[in-house]
């Protein structure tokens, strides 16, 4: 009886503790208790430790960056910020490096990041600048690093010509082995009459000749310098040395333009469609310029031209993109007619006849097709090359000229050359164009 009494108090308790709680009563067997011990089942019960896992993360203002196409010589600068997006402070951090196979194209101007702690939601900046010393295209890589993680930046620098200089492409086959810069526009005389270095319109002269009328040959070296600029005329009235002298007043790595790395222009050129009037390599003719004729292939400007706003005819494009104007019309160019070398070089005894260019002989030898000729080995004036013109027939040696003149007509073209003049005596209706060597 008490036995009974007794289990009958155990269940009035237990029922008004649970009464408290709910309004019905569970009661679960021994057998299907979880295990306080054991792990947590997922179910919730237990607290998410996941907060108090610290993160990481390293985020950078971009992860590529280009510099270019700069001119070569310039300085340009940017500036990178690297911030702690993780919840975690970084620690044991390392200077800002550069690495890669252009490393030294480029310098670290400026790192506020160093060797300094970086709190979460904080950030720093490291500047890099390109110093551009050579042509082409350039790659390094900008590393940060602390103890818990690093961040890598991949950099790449084009560095380019100098200003109004286009990059020519090499071609073994004509002579050039490394690329080049040459001018995109004719040469201008340029005097710096207010001494800041800066070439002003006003500053060129306005119609490439010491006078009005253009008499004077061989002047301006003491105190004009040849730029590359759309505006002013050609410099004019120059001889193979003068121009030569010109171009080399610019600094050690400037030169006249040689034959090779004319030949090797004007091969790029011929085989680009958009320089074709039929949009087609070999399909009708090759742009001529101002040649003084208005056709397919040319134009009739004054005598010279030079601005903007001008025929596109004017223009030849290369096959990469790169633009140069009046190469085939305008003024015809002096050139080296070998790389380094010097016009005594030059062939002689081409005769005294204007011929197509198909076929050339100076001297009893036929010049080889590269130093003169198109690559298709066929073409004709008929095709707007040019030919090798005799402008004066009782001259025939001396200074080599490229491209027609604005009083050439068919004559004129990209391939056209002449033997017409004496190193030594500047034309009206020439003038020169420079290149640099990176």
């Amino acid at each position: 009886m008490k036995s009974l009494f007794k289990f009958i108090s155990i269940l009035i308790f237990l029922f008004s503790c649970q009464s408290q709680e709910d309004s019905s009563l569970t009661i679960v067997s021994p057998s299907s208790t979880a295990d306080s011990n054991s792990p947590d089942n997922g179910s919730g019960d237990d607290e998410d430790d996941s907060a108090d896992v610290l993160t990481y993360i390293l985020t950078p203002s971009e992860t590529t960056y280009s510099f270019g196409p700069q001119p070569l010589g310039a300085t340009v600068s940017n500036v990178f910020t690297l911030t702690n997006t993780g919840s975690g402070g970084l620690t044991s951090c390392s200077a800002a490096s550069l690495s890669g196979a252009n490393a030294s194209d480029l310098s670290i101007s400026s790192d506020l990041c160093s060797t300094n702690n970086l709190a979460s939601g904080a950030n720093c900046t490291i500047e890099v600048t390109s110093n551009s010393p050579t042509s082409g295209n350039r790659a390094a890589d900008l590393n940060w690093s602390c103890s818990e993680t690093s961040t890598t930046i991949s950099l790449s620098l084009q560095t380019a010509c100098p200003v109004n200089y286009i990059l020519v492409p090499s071609n073994a086959s004509t002579g050039t082995t490394t690329e080049f810069c040459v001018m995109k526009y004719e040469a201008k005389a340029w005097k710096d009459t207010n001494s800041d270095s800066i070439i002003d319109t006003n500053e060129l002269d306005v119609d490439g000749c010491l006078e009005p009328g253009c008499s004077t040959q061989n002047w301006g070296t003491a105190d004009h310098l040849p730029v590359s600029s759309e505006n002013g005329m050609p410099w004019r009235r120059m001889g193979y040395v003068t121009s030569a002298t010109a171009c080399e007043n610019l600094g050690v790595k400037y030169k006249l333009i040689s034959n090779p790395e004319w030949m090797t222009i004007a091969r790029n050129v011929e085989g680009v469609n958009s320089n074709w009037s039929g949009a087609t390599v070999g399909s009708g003719c090759l742009f001529r310029g101002n040649v003084g004729i208005n056709d397919a292939c040319g134009v009739d400007e004054t005598n010279p031209a030079s601005g903007s706003g001008r025929d596109s005819k004017n223009k030849l494009t290369l096959n990469n993109g790169e633009e140069i104007w009046d190469f085939a019309g305008n003024v015809t160019e002096s050139v080296d007619w070998t790389l380094g070398g010097s016009v005594d070089s030059a062939p002689t005894g081409c005769g005294a006849a204007t011929v197509e260019l198909p076929s050339l002989g100076c001297g009893g030898v036929q010049l080889a097709d590269a130093e003169y000729n198109t690559s298709n080995g066929s073409y004709t004036s008929t095709q707007g090359i040019g030919t090798h013109y005799r402008e004066l027939a009782f001259f025939d040696s001396g200074n080599p000229r490229r491209g027609g003149a604005y009083n050439f007509g068919i004559n004129g073209g990209a391939f056209t050359l002449e033997f017409s003049y004496n190193p030594g005596v500047g034309i009206a209706n020439s003038g020169f164009r420079c290149v640099y060597h990176p």
